[in-house]
């Protein structure tokens, strides 16, 4: 399984509209059959104390392997989800590729 992370850091002062995030920008990965599973995760810092998270939103999105997310991951899509940044964030994201080692959830998590 591979693994494609997005990460948006934290910057004083960002804007990141979680609600338009969700509901609208991850809608395109959602109907992709081809996406096994999306993981969105906001940032939030009570474990050490401090004001600020890292990051403020890290998105996961799961594939069955390497070809599978190039297959997902058109030039058209990724044009589409680069004009429509500016509608939730002005951070730029990070992205991160990742061959999953080990995956295991139990069922009452969902």
């Amino acid at each position: 399984m591979v693994k494609l992370t997005v990460m948006y850091p934290y910057h004083p002062g960002y804007h990141f509209d979680m609600d338009y995030y969700i509901n609208h920008h991850i809608a395109i990965h959602k109907q992709d059959p081809l996406v096994l599973g999306i993981l969105i995760e906001q940032g939030e810092n009570a474990f050490r104390q401090g004001p600020d998270p890292s990051m403020v939103c890290v998105a996961h999105f799961f594939y069955e392997s390497i070809g599978k997310l190039n297959e997902s991951r058109t030039p058209e899509k990724g044009k589409r989800q680069a004009a429509d940044l500016p509608n939730f964030t002005d951070i730029t994201p990070l992205d991160q590729i990742s061959e999953v080692e080990f995956f295991d959830l139990p069922d009452s998590f969902n």
